[in-house]
């Protein structure tokens, strides 16, 4: 048997949860609807295209160098974007291998 749980909140508080669920359901139909030359790919994948790693890839998007999307906890990047982005900065935080 399951149990319920009774909690007090705010009407704000009820309406923000309600705004966060309905964002996370759009952004999960958005990347379902995605055409195979607009995939969305995971932190994973982008450390294999681009050869660097995953903290390299985490610094690029905390720094707004590529766009991201996240649904819950997880972070999706678009990788059509993301390649777009990089061709635009150049791959100007790339250092070579062995320096």
């Amino acid at each position: 048997m399951q149990e319920t749980l009774l909690i007090s909140i705010s009407r704000d508080e009820l309406k923000q949860l309600i705004q966060e669920a309905v964002n996370d359901s759009n952004r999960i139909v958005e990347i379902h609807n995605t055409t195979a030359d607009d995939k969305f790919v995971n932190i994973g994948d982008l450390t294999r295209i681009f050869k660097v790693s995953k903290t390299t890839i985490n610094n690029w998007k905390n720094l707004g160098k590529i766009p991201y999307y996240k649904i819950g906890r997880l972070v999706y990047f678009k990788e059509s974007e993301v390649i777009g982005s990089m061709k635009r900065i150049n791959f100007s935080d790339r250092r070579p291998y062995g320096r």
